[in-house]
C-alpha cells in the first residue's frame, strides 16, 4: 500500500448504516475530553477508529492529546507519530509533540518539531505561543514577547497568547501592562479561573491588596480546587496582618494538596510569630518530615521549645539548625542561651562564643555571656560583657548597668 492509499484509507468520511453509531462515539469522546475525563475519552476514541478506520488519523491525534494530559509522554508521543505517518502535512501533531518536550522541559527537541510546523503553516498562532512559552520559561522575555506578539496578530483574540503577554509584562516588571492583558482575556472568557489569578497576582505585586482578594476569591469561585491561588490569597492576608485568615486559606492550601511543604512551613511559622508556640509544633514536625534540613524551621523549631521550657529538645533541633548551616549565627546565640538555662554554663560560652567569632557586632550573645558569667560568679567578666552589649544598642544591658550605676 502507498502513503496516498494509506492516507485515503484513514481520512475518508463514514457511510451508510456505521455513520450515526460513529457520530455518538466521537461526541462522546470529544465530551470526555472537554471534561478531562481522559481515560473514557481514549476508550471512544478507539471504539470509533473501531468501527470506521477512515477515522484513524484524527483519532490518534485526540488519543494523544488524552494521553498527553495524563502526562503519559511516552504514549502521547506515539500516537502523535502515529498520525504524522497518516498525514504528514498536519502541523497539529508536530505543535503537540512540541508541547510534550516542553513539558518534559527538553526545549531544543520543542523547538525542532515547532520549526517543522512553521513550515507546513507559519500562521497557526499556536505555535507561536507555544515558542513564547518556551522563552517564558527560559526568562527570553524580549523573545517571548515577540512571539505572543506575533501569535496575537494572526488571531486578536486567542486567550493563551494575551494572557502570557501579561505575564511577560508582568515579570518585567510593568504591572499595568500585564494587567492590561488580563482584563482583554476577561472579556474574551469570563470563565477562565487562571484570567482572575494573574490579575490577583498583578494587583499583589501592586499592594493594591483589596483589588487582589477580589480577584483571587473570582478565581477560587471558578476553580476552588486550586491550592496555589488559595497559597497566593493568604499571602495577601499576611501582608495586611490578618493572620488567623491567612492560616485559614494556607490549611486549605494543604487540604487539597496535603505535601505542600511551604504552606505547611509558612503555617508553622505564623503560629511561631503570634506565640502560639504549641500550634506551631505539628507544622514544623510535618515540615521536617518532608524537608528535614529547612534551616528556618529547624531553627524555630528550638526556638519554639526554648520558648516552652524545653531546653533538651531547643538544643536539639538548634543543632540540627546548625548541622544544615554551620553559619547560622542565630542557631549558635539561642543554642549557647539554652545552655545557659540548663546551667551548662560552659557549652553555653563555647556556643555563644563561637556566634562572636562570626559577628562580633552581636549585642544579644554578649548579653547572654554577661549573664553566664554573673552565674559563674566572675564579676569582672560579666561587667565586661554587659558594656560591650550595651555599647551595640542592648536594652537590656544598659538597663542593667544603669541599675547598677556602671557606665558604658
Amino acid at each position: 500500500m502507498t502513503k496516498r492509499e494509506f492516507k485515503e484509507k484513514h481520512t475518508a468520511e463514514p457511510e451508510g448504516e456505521i455513520k450515526e453509531e460513529f457520530s455518538k462515539y466521537v461526541n462522546i469522546a470529544r465530551a470526555a475530553l472537554k471534561e478531562n475525563q481522559f481515560e473514557y475519552a481514549i476508550e471512544y476514541f478507539q471504539k470509533a477508529m473501531n468501527i470506521f478506520p477512515g477515522y484513524t488519523g484524527t483519532a490518534y491525534l485526540y488519543i494523544g492529546i488524552a494521553y498527553s494530559s495524563l502526562e503519559n509522554y511516552r504514549a502521547a508521543i506515539n500516537y502523535f507519530q502515529k498520525s504524522i505517518e497518516i498525514d504528514p502535512n498536519n502541523e497539529l501533531p508536530y505543535i503537540c509533540i512540541g508541547e510534550v518536550y516542553a513539558a518534559l522541559e527538553d526545549y531544543r527537541t520543542a523547538e525542532r518539531y515547532y520549526q517543522k510546523a512553521i513550515k507546513l503553516n507559519e500562521n497557526q498562532p499556536g505555535i507561536w505561543n507555544n515558542r513564547g512559552h518556551i522563552a517564558l520559561r527560559e526568562k527570553k522575555y524580549q523573545e517571548a514577547f515577540k512571539y505572543f506578539t506575533k501569535a496575537i496578530e494572526l488571531d486578536p483574540t486567542n486567550e493563551k497568547a494575551i494572557n502570557n503577554l501579561g505575564i511577560v509584562y508582568c515579570e518585567t516588571g510593568d504591572y499595568k501592562e500585564g494587567i492590561k492583558c488580563f482584563k482583554k482575556c476577561k472579556k474574551i472568557n469570563p470563565k477562565n479561573a487562571k484570567t482572575f489569578y494573574h490579575l490577583g497576582n498583578a494587583y499583589r505585586h501592586r499592594k493594591k491588596y483589596f483589588r487582589a482578594m477580589r480577584y483571587y476569591h473570582r478565581a477560587l469561585y471558578i476553580d476552588p480546587k486550586d491550592h496555589i491561588t488559595y497559597f497566593d490569597l493568604a499571602t495577601v492576608y499576611l501582608s495586611i496582618r490578618l493572620l488567623d485568615k491567612a492560616i485559614s486559606y494556607f490549611q486549605k492550601a494543604i487540604d487539597i494538596k496535603p505535601d505542600y511543604l511551604e504552606a505547611i512551613s509558612i503555617i508553622g511559622n505564623v503560629y511561631f510569630i503570634c506565640s502560639r508556640y504549641q500550634e506551631a509544633i505539628p507544622y514544623f514536625e510535618r515540615t521536617l518530615d518532608i524537608d528535614p534540613e529547612n534551616i528556618l524551621v529547624l531553627h524555630n523549631f528550638g526556638l519554639t521549645y526554648f520558648h516552652l521550657e524545653n531546653y533538651q529538645e531547643a538544643i536539639k533541633y538548634l543543632k540540627k539548625a546548625i548541622d544544615a548551616d554551620p553559619n547560622d549565627i542565630k542557631s549558635y546565640n539561642h543554642l549557647g542561651s539554652a545552655y545557659y538555662k540548663i546551667k551548662k554554663y560552659d557549652k553555653a560560652i563555647q556556643y555563644l562564643q563561637i556566634s562572636i567569632n562570626f559577628n562580633g557586632n552581636n549585642p544579644s550573645a554578649y548579653y547572654t555571656l554577661a549573664k553566664v558569667h554573673g552565674a559563674l560568679g566572675n564579676k569582672g567578666k560579666e561587667i565586661s560583657y554587659y558594656k560591650k552589649a550595651a555599647q551595640q544598642g542592648d536594652k537590656e544591658a544598659q538597663e542593667w548597668l544603669t541599675k547598677y550605676n556602671y557606665t558604658w
